[in-house]
């Protein structure tokens, strides 16, 4: 199985490099993100299923590509943004960044740690691999893909926690 993991389009928060990890926040795609995905969306063909984050911009995301699909969408919270703690909702990604220092796979103040994350993403991978498809879009965030490259044994999980994705950017993977 082809698995497509895809960070979602250009949100309000990311603009304004603002941290959202309560997905009970709503924030929306802007109009740029939509037109990312519909740009990213033309060259992912062949789909049997999209997987998307409780997140509302990649249910948003999902929306957008599936336009003339017709596809199934499904919700799991497995494929949430990477939550730190909720204090930091809302607040700047640079101030995140102050305050986990030089250390990031180890902070562990209130939220989730980086192997939390693993754990729920190779619990959804896992549960995955059971199904019968041949591709899959997963619309996720922008850590949870970082991760995926470790989780694959492409590189160490510090390289993969400091690889940068842009909006609409992919990832692909057999399981």
């Amino acid at each position: 199985m082809k698995v497509i993991f895809m960070r979602h389009g250009q949100s309000k928060y990311n603009v304004n490099n603002l941290i959202n990890v309560d997905p009970n926040v709503k924030v929306c795609l802007t109009d740029k993100g939509k037109e990312q995905v519909r740009k990213a969306g033309k060259k992912i063909i062949g789909l049997d299923v999209i997987y998307v984050s409780e997140f509302l911009r990649t249910q948003e995301t999902a929306k957008e590509i599936n336009k003339e699909r017709n596809l199934a969408v499904k919700i799991d919270g497995r494929l949430n943004e990477f939550n730190p703690g909720m204090q930091f909702e809302g607040k700047s990604g640079y101030k995140y960044e102050n305050v986990v220092g030089e250390d990031p796979l180890n902070y562990d103040e209130g939220g989730e740690t980086i192997d939390d994350l693993i754990k729920r993403m190779k619990s959804f991978l896992k549960e995955l691999k059971k199904e019968k498809y041949e591709n899959v879009l997963i619309i996720t965030h922008e850590i949870p893909i970082r991760m995926t490259n470790f989780i694959f044994g492409k590189m160490s999980k510090l390289d993969a926690y400091d690889m940068r994705y842009d909006n609409c950017d992919v990832e692909e993977y057999e399981i």
